[in-house]
């Protein structure tokens, strides 16, 4: 077989192949189409939609209290900790795990100025 040959029979496969898969695509593309306008899919997808709006509002609602009761402790902690005398300055804590305040420990941190 000459190379010719060789190329001519490629050019029709791929066009012969083409063709077959774009009408398999078309054919795939209009079930799907066909399946989700069912009116039991939509049913479906509307019920879907819906539980998922009712449980992101649960969820921010949750998120919310948990919000103010951590803000009101850290408002009591504040308070509790001016009325024992202290005076406003931050405490300085000590580093833990091998982080300093120059950075991990061995590594040149950067540092803020005041």
């Amino acid at each position: 077989m000459s190379k010719l040959t060789l190329l001519a029979a490629a050019a029709v496969g791929y066009v012969l192949g083409a063709r077959a898969g774009r009408e398999r695509y078309e054919e795939i593309a209009d079930t799907a189409r066909s399946i989700w306008s069912n009116p039991r899919v939509q049913k479906g997808v509307d019920r879907t939609q819906q539980t998922a709006l009712q449980k992101g509002r649960e969820a921010g609602r949750k998120v919310g209290e948990k919000a103010s009761e951590v803000g009101a402790r850290a408002s009591e902690a504040v308070e509790r900790h001016r009325g024992d005398g202290a005076d406003d300055a931050t405490p300085e804590v000590p580093p833990t795990d091998g982080v300093t305040a120059a950075g991990p420990a061995g590594t040149p941190g950067k540092h803020r100025s005041s």
